[in-house]
């Protein structure tokens, strides 16, 4: 079984919080409208989404993350570590569609990924994460690493298969804490990797993000 931490989309601006609420309150119940046609329930969770992320503040905002043809230094970094590698071995591939894809004007490609993170340019290098899972963001921590440690008490090591809450995290980060300083020697490097776990807890339940326990 994996365990991964999976941080929490978004949180709301300061001042915002009661809209922020209301507005997933109203995506959520619009999941379980079977009275509503698709393309209205379409439409209507556009809508939302868009007023949500207009009240909400993204973990990737918080890293300092650049967009894909907003800012320049994450368009030039799209251009050499994605558009012309893909170029460079446009020759062997074999989809059509990836092909027609990929074989357009760079402009036109850049418009298409337009507003994407770069997370490898972030300015904030503490909240991303040092160990993380293969289907996972670069923010989102592996959490398996504490829920499989051999040197911390069951109770810590289950408690990492649970959702934690931005105080949560904060709270939970300090027990773990407390626990490693009873930790002997041998466990060395496995030291250094559940430390990585504090860290990236204490730096996101600080900022008032929490996550939810994916496995």
């Amino acid at each position: 079984m994996g365990l991964d931490w999976m941080l929490h989309g978004s949180k709301p601006k300061p001042g915002y919080e009661k809209q922020f609420h209301r507005i997933n309150d109203k995506l959520a119940a619009l999941e379980t409208d079977a009275g509503l046609a698709d393309d209205k329930k379409k439409q209507f969770r556009s809508d939302l989404e868009l007023a949500l992320k207009s009240v909400s503040i993204s973990p990737y905002e918080v890293v300092g993350a650049p967009r894909v043809g907003i800012d320049a230094d994450a368009t030039e970094w799209f251009r050499k570590q994605v558009y012309e590698p893909v170029q460079l071995r446009l020759s062997q591939e074999s989809n059509p569609r990836f092909i027609a894809y990929w074989r357009r004007p760079f402009s036109e490609i850049v418009e298409d990924e337009r507003g994407k993170y770069v997370v490898e340019l972030a300015k904030e290098r503490e909240g991303v994460a040092a160990i993380t899972g293969m289907l996972c963001s670069s923010l989102d921590f592996r959490g398996k690493v504490v829920a499989l440690s051999a040197m911390l008490p069951e109770e810590l090591k289950n408690e990492a298969y649970d959702d934690h809450s931005g105080d949560e995290c904060l709270d939970y980060a300090d027990r773990i804490e407390a626990a490693l300083r009873e930790v002997s020697e041998e466990h060395v490097e496995e030291v250094a990797d559940v430390t990585a776990a504090v860290k990236w807890l204490r730096y996101w339940g600080s900022r008032g993000f929490g996550y939810g326990a994916w496995y």
